[in-house]
């Protein structure tokens, strides 16, 4: 599992994409509203400092350039990846936000 968009911040795809989709065997895209995914950022940041996925020994700290791209990037790249993810052949689910995630999640038995 990768979690993130792995594009580069000025928005353009990341060369690792392809690789990443290489590899894959089925997207599921998160979508949803700009100012909850603020909210997780911010809760991840300040609060959730033992999270599982968080790299070791990394320290997260509430950046401006993170915020924006939360907040100006975001809703561009996930309409780019609504119209070429589905064309990559791949198993592909789109969930509108948490409550569609935590339904899936509770659908294959799994816990957070």
């Amino acid at each position: 599992m990768i979690d993130g968009n792995y594009s580069a911040m000025d928005g353009k795809a990341s060369p690792l994409m392809p690789q990443r989709l290489a590899r894959a065997t089925g997207i599921i895209l998160l979508g949803g509203s700009r100012w909850a995914s603020l909210a997780r950022y911010f809760r991840r940041t300040l609060i959730e400092r033992e999270r599982a996925g968080a790299l070791a020994g990394n320290r997260d700290s509430v950046k401006w350039a993170m915020i924006r791209w939360i907040m100006v990037n975001s809703p561009a790249n996930l309409r780019r990846y609504r119209r070429h993810l589905p064309k990559t052949g791949l198993a592909f689910l789109e969930l509108r936000g948490m409550r569609g995630l935590r339904g899936l999640y509770a659908s294959w038995g799994l816990d957070r």
